[in-house]
């Protein structure tokens, strides 16, 4: 019976930024489900922190390294590892934890290639040997993988566009979201998050604020909003404030005078999440580029209205093309806004569309899915 191996390390806090994001949720959702098909025909065992790395001498060793020592550990140590687990095939579900070199099988699941496609914003001026060096080492990666899953349609044409990858590598797996987002009440924390002023136009945002997320633009709808004479709270849930657009952002709001205007939330966690977006009237997506975009589908599997971007992969997501809206068009953005408010039947349109689109998204549909893809690439792989 053929093993495959899964990484759980991204449920651990502390492994690299995982943990609560996005590759966090998606191991956490989707592992448990991927055991529950372990099978005679196929096996399925997961493995954490104490056994890709198990040697405690050498753990504290990498961690007196000041950078690079999930690099050192990846690529330097992992691929010696990986032979002793006793299984056929391993799955890291991202490509930045996968080694760039040894002879084990893998597969990988790719959630973007953002940094390619927008190279200009993400490689720093300072020390940019470190991110050249940090890419080249991703992409050999995915390169010398026996398969790559990809969460959307969007990042497949990327990896053949910016990589050449052959379509014939690349499985395609969509992400879910989980059963605690769906409808429901949330009064209570509208009251908190408008502090009062209830007659403010609620809106959410949730995600990183990194440059492609298009914050900034959240703002300057936030002030079209004001000249139109609507009062509106923006509320933005992150763990914005250990990343390094941070200082900017707030510097930002103060210089345009919206402090009173903009309610900085912080980290939420998954269990009160749903809640944000119930107390919402509209969510906002603005960003640039998804390799598959979790907020959309939380919004919209609560029964919120959802405003998103044209871009990358938020047409096979949000479902109807004609919905989305024109990156950074102000007017539109705004207009479409005051649309959800103003005019009748707009709002329970877009929430309908949205429960409608929510519902063909399941993890247990993506666990059988990766199921299937570990099938094809054994398969393949003997030939």
């Amino acid at each position: 019976m053929p093993r495959v191996g899964i990484d759980l390390r991204a449920t651990e806090e502390g492994f690299k930024a995982h943990f609560g994001r996005g590759t966090g949720r998606y191991v956490s959702e989707l592992a448990p489900r991927l055991l529950d098909l372990s099978s005679r025909e196929l096996g399925i065992e997961g493995f954490h922190t104490t056994e890709l790395c198990p040697s405690i001498g050498l753990r504290q060793l990498f961690q007196r390294i000041p950078f690079g020592r999930q690099t050192l550990e990846t690529h330097l140590y992992l691929p010696g590892i990986l032979p002793q687990l006793g299984v056929d095939l391993m799955h890291f579900f991202s490509h930045g934890d996968a080694p760039s070199r040894g002879d084990f099988p893998f597969v990988i699941t790719v959630l973007d290639l953002i940094p390619l496609r927008f190279r200009e914003l993400y490689r720093p001026e300072r020390n940019s040997w470190r991110y050249d060096l940090a890419r080249s080492l991703e992409h050999r990666a995915i390169k010398r993988s026996a398969g790559i899953l990809a969460i959307s349609e969007a990042t497949k044409r990327d990896l053949t566009e910016f990589l050449g990858i052959h379509p014939d590598r690349v499985f395609v797996t969509p992400l879910a979201v989980g059963s605690a987002f769906s409808p429901g009440d949330g009064s209570e924390i509208r009251r908190n998050l408008l502090q009062g002023r209830e007659e403010r136009i609620a809106l959410l945002y949730v995600g990183g604020i990194d440059p492609r997320k298009n914050v900034p633009f959240l703002l300057s709808i936030l002030e079209e909003l004001h000249r139109a004479g609507r009062k509106a709270q923006l509320v933005l849930v992150g763990r914005h404030e250990k990343e390094r657009e941070y200082p900017a952002l707030v510097a930002e709001i103060n210089r345009r005078g919206l402090t009173d205007d903009v309610t900085l939330a912080g980290f939420v966690s998954d269990e009160e999440l749903p809640g944000y977006y119930r107390a919402a009237d509209v969510v906002l997506f603005p960003s640039l580029y998804e390799g598959f975009g979790f907020p959309v589908l939380e919004a919209m599997a609560c029964g919120v209205p959802v405003l998103a971007g044209r871009n990358s992969s938020m047409p096979e997501l949000y479902g109807s093309e004609g919905e989305l809206l024109s990156d950074s068009d102000l007017s539109a953005w705004t207009g479409g806004i005051l649309a959800v408010l103003d005019e009748s039947g707009r709002r329970e349109a877009l929430v309908a569309h949205g429960l409608k689109r929510a519902a063909l998204f399941s993890w247990d549909r993506t666990a059988r899915m990766t199921r299937e893809a570990y099938q094809y690439f054994l398969t393949r792989g003997s030939r």
